[in-house]
């Protein structure tokens, strides 16, 4: 009976250690498709021009207030000849 139980203890620890590297290899496998060379690039863009995307950011905002104040400006024309 005590050679059973030594037994499960050991085959439960093999099997905890293959699900784990199995694990692993998973996650590296799904970082890895991005690739060394694309990180690089990126990171390199963002070296480049390190406000790109709060400058797209408040290109949209500028956009979106210039629209409102045309539409707010139209329609106080409309009242005032209406």
């Amino acid at each position: 009976m005590d050679s059973n139980g030594g037994l499960l203890v050991v085959i439960g620890v093999i099997t905890l250690v293959i699900l784990f590297n199995v694990g692993i290899a998973l996650s590296f496998l799904r970082t890895r498709g991005k690739g060394q060379i694309f990180l690089f690039r990126d990171s390199l863009q963002k070296l480049v021009n390190p406000w790109k995307e709060e400058d797209e950011a408040l290109s949209e905002l500028r956009k979106r207030v210039a629209h409102l104040e045309s539409n707010e400006h139209d329609e106080r024309q409309d009242h005032e000849t209406g």
